[in-house]
């Protein structure tokens, strides 16, 4: 199968929660993540289209680290991708830490940063 993402991903052991209208989820794994968006494991019942709220806490940590908005792209198979629509300014350099250490191609990574898909508020 072909690979036509355009933007590389990693693998990040973290979790998050996800807020849609009146919908929140409990904490969801990652199955990966790049700039562009994130792909979680577990349900959530919001339909694909749906704009939702995204709070990331880092490995071994409760409370919310990095804050980004986007809309749901997928949701079937207990498979939810998102793709990121805005991201607050502080969580841009939290997000773009997290990657690069994460990377196995850190240069690839940073050329993905220099042109990011979003905005950052």
């Amino acid at each position: 199968m072909q690979n036509n993402r355009k933007r590389i991903r990693i693998h990040l052991n973290s979790k998050v929660r996800i807020f849609a209208d009146k919908e929140f989820s409990d904490t969801m794994k990652i199955d990966n993540i790049s700039h562009n968006g994130i792909a979680l494991i577990g349900d959530f019942p919001a339909s694909e289209g749906k704009e939702c709220n995204i709070e990331l806490m880092l490995p071994g940590e409760e409370t919310t680290v990095l804050k980004m908005y986007g809309t749901i792209v997928r949701n079937r198979d207990e498979n939810l991708a998102i793709k990121f629509s805005a991201i607050e300014h502080d969580s841009f350099g939290h997000l773009h830490n997290l990657i690069m250490y994460n990377s196995d191609d850190p240069q690839a990574m940073e050329f993905e940063f220099d042109f990011p898909s979003f905005k950052k508020d």
